[in-house]
């Protein structure tokens, strides 16, 4: 990434700019030309860590047909030095049904028990952990539907 700017009288310069939503880390570093100075470059490049420290990652496929169970794939990311605990939260909804599953896992495929309502699940992830789990609802009304998923960590 490039950017060109005038300074300030005193020689500062103050700019915004999008940084890349990546697990990364970015170094910094500046050149100026003046006038009076001439060539300068900044003698320390500046570290900055792009990675957030507690994120999740959701997806779902785009197009499904009504009456289709769903499994939204979570990626629970904790970049912390410590343990964290996640609560990853299916929000409620008039427009799916969370699809129980059955003992060991098992859930029939044309009659699954469906429930209303917020569904949570807890997750414990130790320093640089990724967790990947799976929540299942199935859409009961045609058309567009909106899914909202969230985490949050404790404190």
């Amino acid at each position: 990434m490039w950017h060109q700017q005038f300074s300030y009288p005193d020689g500062r310069v103050q700019f915004r700019t999008a940084v890349p939503n990546v697990i990364s880390t970015w170094v910094i570093t500046a050149i100026a030309v003046s006038r009076l100075t001439g060539f300068g470059i900044l003698d320390t490049p500046f570290i900055y860590e792009g990675t957030r420290q507690f994120f999740i990652k959701v997806e779902i496929p785009p197009i499904v047909r009504l009456g289709e169970q769903i499994g939204a794939r979570v990626d629970v990311f904790n970049f912390q030095s410590h343990r964290i605990e996640a609560l990853i939260i299916l929000h409620a909804s008039d427009n799916y049904r969370f699809v129980n599953l059955d003992q060991n896992g098992v859930v029939s495929s044309y009659a699954p028990r469906l429930t209303e309502g917020q569904h949570h699940v807890l997750v414990i992830l130790y320093p640089n952990e990724v967790r990947r789990l799976y929540l299942p609802f199935v859409a009961i009304v045609a058309g567009e539907v909106e899914v909202m998923i969230e985490g949050k960590k404790n404190k």
